[in-house]
Protein backbone atom coordinates (compact mmCIF):
# COMPACT_ATOMS: atom_id res chain seq x y z
CA UNK A 1 0.00 0.00 0.00
CA UNK A 2 1.54 3.63 -0.59
CA UNK A 3 1.46 5.87 2.02
CA UNK A 4 0.65 9.29 1.26
CA UNK A 5 2.56 10.66 3.73
CA UNK A 6 5.98 9.08 2.31
CA UNK A 7 4.79 10.64 -1.29
CA UNK A 8 7.57 14.09 -0.99
CA UNK A 9 6.66 15.17 -4.44
CA UNK A 10 2.70 15.92 -3.61
CA UNK A 11 2.66 19.85 -4.61
CA UNK A 12 0.44 20.12 -1.60
CA UNK A 13 -0.19 23.55 0.01
CA UNK A 14 -0.68 22.60 3.43
CA UNK A 15 2.39 20.35 4.03
CA UNK A 16 2.08 17.42 6.58
CA UNK A 17 3.99 14.46 8.23
CA UNK A 18 0.56 12.62 8.26
CA UNK A 19 -0.63 12.99 4.66
CA UNK A 20 -3.73 15.65 5.80
CA UNK A 21 -4.93 17.62 3.31
CA UNK A 22 -7.76 20.50 2.22
CA UNK A 23 -10.59 18.69 0.89
CA UNK A 24 -11.25 20.95 -2.12
CA UNK A 25 -13.97 21.68 -4.11
CA UNK A 26 -15.47 17.76 -4.55
CA UNK A 27 -14.76 17.73 -0.58
CA UNK A 28 -17.26 20.72 -0.11
CA UNK A 29 -19.34 19.64 -2.48
CA UNK A 30 -20.06 15.95 -1.00
CA UNK A 31 -20.43 18.17 2.50
CA UNK A 32 -23.21 19.80 1.74
CA UNK A 33 -24.86 16.86 0.26
CA UNK A 34 -24.11 14.72 3.12
CA UNK A 35 -25.25 17.69 5.89
CA UNK A 36 -28.75 16.93 4.36
CA UNK A 37 -29.00 13.22 3.75
CA UNK A 38 -26.63 12.37 6.74
CA UNK A 39 -29.45 12.30 9.63
CA UNK A 40 -31.90 10.07 7.31
CA UNK A 41 -28.58 7.33 6.88
CA UNK A 42 -27.48 7.85 10.77
CA UNK A 43 -29.79 4.97 11.53
CA UNK A 44 -29.00 2.91 8.81
CA UNK A 45 -25.44 3.18 9.30
CA UNK A 46 -23.67 -0.28 10.59
CA UNK A 47 -26.56 -2.39 10.44
CA UNK A 48 -26.56 -6.09 8.81
CA UNK A 49 -29.01 -5.35 5.95
CA UNK A 50 -26.98 -2.43 4.83
CA UNK A 51 -22.84 -2.74 5.08
CA UNK A 52 -22.15 -0.05 2.72
CA UNK A 53 -22.62 2.41 5.56
CA UNK A 54 -20.50 2.17 9.33
CA UNK A 55 -19.87 3.77 11.98
CA UNK A 56 -16.65 4.53 13.53
CA UNK A 57 -16.16 4.94 17.37
CA UNK A 58 -13.82 7.47 18.29
CA UNK A 59 -12.61 9.30 21.08
CA UNK A 60 -11.44 13.08 20.91
CA UNK A 61 -7.71 14.12 21.42
CA UNK A 62 -8.89 16.91 23.65
CA UNK A 63 -11.68 16.40 25.38
CA UNK A 64 -11.29 12.53 25.69
CA UNK A 65 -15.14 12.55 24.47
CA UNK A 66 -16.44 9.40 23.13
CA UNK A 67 -17.63 9.75 19.65
CA UNK A 68 -19.41 7.62 16.61
CA UNK A 69 -19.30 8.89 13.16
CA UNK A 70 -21.65 7.76 10.27
CA UNK A 71 -19.07 6.73 7.47
CA UNK A 72 -18.76 4.86 4.34
CA UNK A 73 -16.07 1.27 5.29
CA UNK A 74 -15.06 -1.24 2.59
CA UNK A 75 -13.91 -4.50 4.12
CA UNK A 76 -10.22 -5.73 3.00
CA UNK A 77 -8.47 -8.90 3.90
CA UNK A 78 -7.26 -7.53 7.32
CA UNK A 79 -9.28 -4.37 8.32
CA UNK A 80 -11.28 -1.76 6.27
CA UNK A 81 -10.98 1.03 3.71
CA UNK A 82 -12.66 4.23 4.19
CA UNK A 83 -13.16 6.97 1.75
CA UNK A 84 -12.30 10.57 2.80
CA UNK A 85 -14.52 12.52 0.83
CA UNK A 86 -13.47 16.13 2.95
CA UNK A 87 -9.20 14.73 3.23
CA UNK A 88 -7.66 13.93 6.25
CA UNK A 89 -8.73 16.97 8.09
CA UNK A 90 -11.84 16.10 9.08
CA UNK A 91 -12.07 15.72 13.25
CA UNK A 92 -12.91 12.28 12.95
CA UNK A 93 -9.88 11.52 11.28
CA UNK A 94 -7.26 13.31 12.56
CA UNK A 95 -9.03 11.60 16.13
CA UNK A 96 -8.59 8.32 15.25
CA UNK A 97 -5.29 8.86 13.30
CA UNK A 98 -4.16 10.38 16.81
CA UNK A 99 -5.12 7.55 19.24
CA UNK A 100 -4.02 4.86 16.95
CA UNK A 101 -7.22 3.24 16.30
CA UNK A 102 -10.99 2.77 17.51
CA UNK A 103 -13.82 0.88 16.41
CA UNK A 104 -15.73 0.26 13.90
CA UNK A 105 -19.64 -1.31 13.49
CA UNK A 106 -19.84 -2.73 10.12
CA UNK A 107 -22.31 -5.46 8.70
CA UNK A 108 -24.13 -5.61 12.20
CA UNK A 109 -20.71 -6.45 14.18
CA UNK A 110 -18.11 -4.33 16.05
CA UNK A 111 -14.60 -4.30 15.19
CA UNK A 112 -11.73 -2.93 16.88
CA UNK A 113 -8.91 -1.20 14.66
CA UNK A 114 -5.86 -0.33 14.79
CA UNK A 115 -3.02 1.10 12.83
CA UNK A 116 -4.97 3.86 10.44
CA UNK A 117 -2.82 5.24 7.78
CA UNK A 118 -3.77 7.18 4.98
CA UNK A 119 -3.32 5.94 1.66
CA UNK A 120 -3.87 7.37 -1.96
CA UNK A 121 -6.50 6.21 -4.52
CA UNK A 122 -4.11 3.18 -6.61
CA UNK A 123 -3.49 1.52 -3.22
CA UNK A 124 -7.13 1.72 -2.17
CA UNK A 125 -9.03 0.81 -5.63
CA UNK A 126 -8.64 -2.93 -5.10
CA UNK A 127 -11.24 -2.44 -2.21
CA UNK A 128 -13.62 -0.76 -4.61
CA UNK A 129 -16.09 -2.91 -7.16
CA UNK A 130 -18.26 -1.26 -9.99
CA UNK A 131 -20.53 1.45 -9.31
CA UNK A 132 -18.24 2.29 -6.28
CA UNK A 133 -15.03 2.52 -8.12
CA UNK A 134 -16.70 4.81 -10.92
CA UNK A 135 -17.84 6.84 -7.97
CA UNK A 136 -14.42 7.41 -6.17
CA UNK A 137 -12.25 7.94 -10.27
CA UNK A 138 -15.65 10.51 -11.19
CA UNK A 139 -15.45 12.31 -7.69
CA UNK A 140 -11.75 12.43 -7.77
CA UNK A 141 -11.40 10.53 -4.22
CA UNK A 142 -7.72 10.93 -3.36
CA UNK A 143 -7.28 10.61 0.00
CA UNK A 144 -8.51 7.48 2.07
CA UNK A 145 -7.79 5.83 5.42
CA UNK A 146 -6.71 1.85 6.22
CA UNK A 147 -7.24 0.36 9.05
CA UNK A 148 -6.70 -3.22 10.11
CA UNK A 149 -9.08 -5.55 11.87
CA UNK A 150 -8.35 -6.09 15.40
CA UNK A 151 -10.36 -8.40 16.74
CA UNK A 152 -14.19 -8.77 16.70
CA UNK A 153 -15.27 -7.28 19.52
Amino acid sequence: MTDISANRSNPDPTPSTTGLRDPGRTGRALRGLISKTGPALRPLAGRRWFPLWSVIHHVGRTSGQAYATPIVALPIVDGFVIPLPFGGQTQWARNVLAAGGGSVRWAGRNYDISDPQIIDQEAAMPAFRGPLRYAVTVLGMDQFLRVRRARAA
